[in-house]
């Protein structure tokens, strides 16, 4: 169900301030241009869940490991908060994530995407409407 118009503008409107405080704190703790980097990357995600909901859950649907790739940047610009941690340090500890996380998850959504289809024929070819038998 699409939300209606005031609900996806009062979200779009979040989102843009979450993304500029995001890059605000990262332009504070690692510099200008990855704060905007990051701050741009947030405001893509948050702006396309907010302008169009439906169309980023079909297009991860679509795309399954593309849409678990994203892990590995999110998870580098999580890390990057750890002032410790260098940069490089970021950067090998999330591929290390995106490469356990990655398989995982594309070998989940695709067996539960399989089970799904194999349930879905059940039901249409057994006869019985999708809800049940209706009393």
């Amino acid at each position: 169900m699409l939300e209606p118009i005031p609900v996806r503008v009062v979200v779009g409107v979040c989102g843009v301030f979450i993304s500029l405080a995001i890059a605000w704190r990262f332009t504070q703790e690692r510099g200008v241009v990855v704060g905007v980097v990051t701050g741009l990357v947030y405001l893509v995600l948050l702006l396309a869940m907010a302008v169009s909901p439906r169309r980023v859950v079909e297009w991860s649907a679509r795309h399954d490991v593309a849409d678990a790739t994203l892990f590995v940047p999110l998870a580098f610009f999580a890390l990057l908060l750890l002032r410790p941690l260098p940069p490089w340090g970021a950067a090998l500890i999330a591929l290390g994530l995106g490469a356990m996380f990655v398989p995982l998850a594309v070998r989940r959504r695709r067996r539960l995407s399989r089970d799904d289809g194999a349930s879905h024929r059940q039901r249409a070819g057994s006869g019985t409407p999708r809800g049940g038998p209706h009393h």
